[in-house]
This record gives structure tokens, C-alpha cells and sequence, in this order.
């Protein structure tokens, strides 16, 4: 069963690495170039921004997919 929570900092390496795999898949050309640093340096300034602003979907244990709202980067 899938559940829906909101992420934490601990969640983001799986939420980046998500991020390169399913962005690449779609043909998106800039954002899953991005390294894994950069990538978490992003998640994690964004949760810091705004705690409430992020969420996961996990199966079980473990993180299937992620919701990013941002107006402002």
C-alpha cells in the first residue's frame, strides 16, 4: 500500500537519485545532468525554505516517488 507523508532531510539521496532516474527517462535535457550534489544541495535548500513544501510516496519502506512545490527557488 502505498502512503504519503512529508519528506525529511534523511529522505532527499533517495529523492535525488529518483530524481535523475525518472527526469532522464522523460528526455528532460538540464535537470537530471545535474550532479547528485548539486541535486541535494537544491532538495535540501528547498525543505529548509519551507518544511511543508515537500512529500514522498513510500511503498512499504520504501520511497516510490516525491511532490516538490516551489513558486521561488
Amino acid at each position: 500500500m502505498i502512503t504519503y507523508r512529508l519528506a525529511c532531510h534523511e529522505d532527499l539521496p533517495v529523492v535525488v537519485d529518483l530524481h535523475r532516474k525518472i527526469f532522464g527517462k522523460m528526455g528532460a535535457s538540464f535537470l537530471p545532468k545535474l550532479g547528485k550534489k548539486c541535486l541535494l544541495d537544491l532538495y535540501t535548500h528547498i525543505l529548509s525554505i519551507n518544511p511543508r513544501s515537500s512529500f514522498v510516496a513510500q511503498d512499504d519502506s520504501n520511497i516510490v516517488g516525491f511532490l516538490v512545490g516551489v513558486t521561488d527557488t
